[in-house]
């Protein structure tokens, strides 16, 4: 646009440039505007950041749940081996103790898997050691009760085999008072003690009967074992009197029926007879050279 002057009289004409805005400028961004940005882009970022917090969070609690169940795993595993080895090893493992051995070791037993418990249990903490209690003690509930079972199994052969120890003695002793029949009579002529052989037969008698009281035999089998019990003692008492002959053999024969310990027992008493038989041929034998050497001293 040309703007025109005077200057002393003359006109002057000046040219002025003008640039017109384009209708599509860009407007100018505000504080306001850019305060606002600011404050979306923080909040993004904060979010961000929250969201990351919590995935690193459950990561590192996701780490230490494996951790606790790591060491409880490992725990367990150790408390396993010690307990395999503890009731299983070869050489003195408590489940290859037998009879009144596996009674008397299973306190000490028990023990030892509780120490072990404790000091597995001691070295963790937290939820590893909540778990591993709650394991080994529902674990050791299932031991002891195996541990007692066997210790039980093992107190009852001991107790059979005292009882059966106890029956074989009283046998033994049938040969020994084989005629000790009577009553033992005091001074003035009072009881003071049972005949001896009886003593022997009713403690060997008592002994079974501690045998089926325990469990050890059934009370059929008690019958059982009475029977042949009499039909052996009766050839016991009998195997004694033949060291004093034949006829002590007879007279004891004669008393083991009457007591009907061979009732019921023809094979023991064909034997008892059959030696009885054979004791008497060796002593007419005897005889017969006895007679013989006499004869001949009398010739000489």
């Amino acid at each position: 646009m040309a703007i025109i002057k005077q200057y002393g009289g003359q006109q002057v004409q000046t040219q002025v440039a003008t640039t017109a805005k384009k209708s599509n400028e860009t407007p100018g961004i505000s504080n306001v505007g850019i305060i606002q940005g600011v404050g979306q882009l923080a909040s993004v970022v904060s979010q961000r950041q929250q969201q990351l917090d919590s995935v690193v969070s459950q990561r590192q609690q996701q780490m230490k749940q494996e951790d606790m169940r790591n060491r409880t795993n490992e725990a367990v595993i150790q408390y396993q081996q010690f307990e395999l080895d503890t009731l299983s090893n070869v050489e003195n493992g408590y489940m290859n103790s037998i009879g009144n051995d596996a009674y008397t070791r299973l306190e000490s037993t028990q023990e030892v898997l509780r120490k072990k418990q404790k000091e597995l249990g001691d070295a963790l903490e937290g939820t590893a050691r909540n778990q591993f209690d709650d394991w080994s003690t529902k674990r050791n509930l299932n031991v002891d009760k195996q541990l007692m079972d066997h210790a039980h199994r093992g107190l009852q052969a001991h107790k059979q085999s005292v009882s059966q120890a106890g029956i074989e003695v009283s046998i033994e002793g049938a040969s020994a008072y084989w005629d000790q029949t009577e009553p033992v009579l005091g001074d003035d002529g009072s009881i003071v003690r049972g005949a001896p052989l009886l003593e022997q037969y009713n403690t060997g008698i008592s002994h079974i009967i501690d045998m089926t009281e325990n469990g050890s035999i059934s009370l059929a089998e008690k019958n059982e074992k009475i029977q042949d019990y009499n039909a052996v003692f009766a050839s016991s008492v009998v195997n004694g009197a033949m060291g004093g002959g034949s006829e002590s053999a007879k007279k004891s024969l004669e008393y083991v029926e009457g007591k009907g310990w061979l009732d019921g027992e023809p094979e023991a008493t064909r034997k008892i007879n059959n030696q009885i038989n054979q004791l008497e041929k060796v002593e007419i034998e005897q005889q017969k050279a006895k007679f013989t050497v006499a004869t001949v001293d009398d010739f000489i």
